[in-house]
């Protein structure tokens, strides 16, 4: 097709002809919103490249946007680590897919996404995918280490997920644990993961280091495998000020893992008791087992409810735990 003169002129004089259109950026929209002018925002009106958006998805993250969406454009969301804001809701199109740059995370603990002693963040992600590459990670030139988080929360507080794919991460599809920040809270509270898949991790499917007020529901953490423990769950507090304090993991599903499917590992719990209800799960085909308990010392009680729990359990505990296991409660009409 021949292009008229006119618009061949047009096309030449203008540096980024096509480039707008491409990427989908914007910059008097992106000039909106950070004056405060505009509550919602695109990502890709920061523009969008197929080799490494990082940049971009990274000053739209920190635009102040109250809620940001990410589109699908059709190709992933190459990134490197991303690191979220507090007092945001994100949300992932369907389609969308945020991919670990090839060759990046050299860092031994860098995730994915990371929010440090952060409040407020919603993460929305149905049809979405977050993928990693657990595979380079496990050889040179890579250094061995089992940190590399496809979403690591730590200290954080009122955190909602829902709805993801995360995939192949370097060490958790999800970690709940504390910051390294002087004076953050020893772990996070308020957490709400629901409907989320968390599958072929390296270390655990998530682990909840130290948490208040957790519910975990429908979800399915699957396929672990790389380094122990390789749960589908694992609670293991790393310090005796840390607690587990009313968390609940309900209707979801552990296959496939190479270690439990659910995993207590409470050696370094201190006085702080636990309170952690397992209801309607099903844990099955986890080649060390459904379930471990292994808590000498831990002080609390643990509830098992409803659950079918496929195999050989290992419950080892002092008599200052106490573990019911039972029916469901009865859904009140």
């Amino acid at each position: 097709m021949r292009i008229p003169a006119a618009m061949l002129v047009i096309c030449l004089a203008a540096p980024a002809c096509g480039l707008a259109a491409e990427t989908g950026a914007d910059p008097d929209a992106v000039k909106e919103v950070l004056a405060g002018k505009r509550r919602e925002a695109n990502a890709a009106w920061w523009g969008f490249s197929e080799q490494d958006a990082t940049d971009a998805l990274q000053a739209a993250i920190r635009s102040g946007a109250a809620k940001l969406t990410v589109p699908d454009m059709g190709k992933p969301w190459r990134v490197r680590p991303l690191f979220l804001e507090s007092d945001q809701e994100i949300v992932f199109e369907k389609g969308v897919v945020a991919q670990a740059v090839s060759g990046a995370f050299r860092g031994t603990g860098d995730s994915l996404f990371l929010a440090d002693n952060r409040h407020n963040i919603t993460l929305r992600g149905y049809g979405a995918e977050w993928a990693m590459r657990k595979e380079d990670y496990q050889k040179p030139p890579y250094p061995k280490a089992e940190w590399r988080m496809a979403l690591s929360l730590r200290s954080c507080r009122n955190v909602k997920v829902y709805g993801l794919r995360i995939s192949r991460s370097g060490g958790d599809g999800i970690y709940v644990g504390r910051s390294d920040q002087k004076g953050a809270p020893a772990g996070c509270e308020d957490v709400h993961i629901k409907d989320v898949v968390c599958a072929g991790h390296h270390r655990q499917g998530i682990s909840v280091i130290c948490a208040r007020n957790l519910l975990i529901e429908d979800c399915a953490f699957q396929d672990t495998d790389g380094t122990a423990p390789e749960a589908g769950i694992d609670f293991e507090p790393n310090r005796k000020d840390e607690y587990l304090t009313r968390c609940a993991v309900r209707n979801c599903t552990f296959t496939g893992n190479s270690g439990y499917g659910i995993l207590f590992a409470l050696h370094l719990i201190g006085d702080n008791p636990v309170s952690i209800c397992v209801e309607n799960c099903t844990s099955d085909r986890n080649k060390a087992g459904p379930l471990r308990i292994a808590a000498p010392s831990a002080r609390g009680h643990i509830e098992l409810l409803g659950n079918k729990l496929n195999g050989k359990q290992r419950i080892e505990h002092g008599t200052g735990l106490m573990v019911e296991s039972g029916p469901a409660p009865k859904a009140e009409k």
